[in-house]
């Protein structure tokens, strides 16, 4: 899987990417608004897969990301208890956690990432109640993965790629899917002030194509009123008045 994004395991059809808009994203060296494209997150997780001892939760930990968008603290510390495959959401929020300004989201799961948690939970929920555990002792469970992924990505030739940079992709590939910005909001528990502070590069394109109609229309409604004076100064009719 580590050929192609369609061959990955997780992945989404490049058809998932066609919206109605063009959004053409620009790439900031500024790991705080890094996001990957589809083929750098298809290097990423088989760059994961490469190393034995950090794969095994690794690549979950890449999975989840990529497709919920959810921060590092709220994916490590997930249980199969907050996984409901009937309802196919899974529910970030934790009993006995306190609540804070970065809210946690109650996300649909995507069939892929079901299916992988699917296999995960039936051969490991009856030895560990946390989703992150050791391999071999699924009893101890994994807190960090910061030293696998920074491997990682160094193996995958990437620059600038942190843990939270996946969250940073979930919505910038639902933007320049061209998703509604309610929708981003209500899939990520995002606001829509967060969204437009920190994802505001993105409707860049998106409004120098507005200025460019907006001086189009101008130009037409020019050269029309130019032509309609003409035509009165002539003593032509204007054949666009009725009555």
């Amino acid at each position: 899987h580590c050929n192609a994004l369609r061959q990955m395991p997780g992945a989404l059809p490049l058809s998932h990417y066609s919206g109605f808009y063009r959004v053409i994203l620009v790439m900031s060296p500024d790991p705080r608004n890094r996001w990957l494209t589809e083929s750098e997150f298809a290097m990423l997780l088989c760059a994961a897969g490469k190393d034995f001892r950090s794969k095994f939760t690794l690549r979950l930990f890449l999975l989840v990301g990529f497709y919920t968008g959810a921060r590092k603290t709220a994916i490590l510390e997930l249980e199969w208890s907050q996984v409901d495959f009937e309802k196919n959401v899974i529910d970030f929020n934790k009993d006995g956690v306190v609540e804070t300004n970065k809210r946690r989201a109650i996300t649909p799961m995507a069939p892929e990432l079901r299916r992988f948690l699917l296999r995960r939970f039936r051969r490991y929920s009856n030895q560990s109640s946390f989703l992150f555990h050791q391999k071999k002792t699924p009893s101890k469970r994994v807190k960090h993965i910061e030293k696998g992924f920074r491997a990682a990505v160094k193996r995958a030739g990437l620059k600038n790629v942190v843990p939270h940079t996946l969250r940073h992709t979930r919505v910038s590939l639902m933007v320049q899917a061209g998703e509604k910005i309610q929708d981003v909001s209500a899939f990520m528990n995002m606001t829509y002030q967060t969204l437009e502070k920190v994802y505001a590069h993105f409707d860049t394109e998106r409004l120098q194509e507005m200025a460019m109609r907006i001086g189009r229309s101008q130009k037409g409604r020019t050269t029309k009123n130019k032509d309609q004076q003409n035509k009165e100064k002539l003593g032509q009719p204007d054949k666009t008045l009725k009555g």
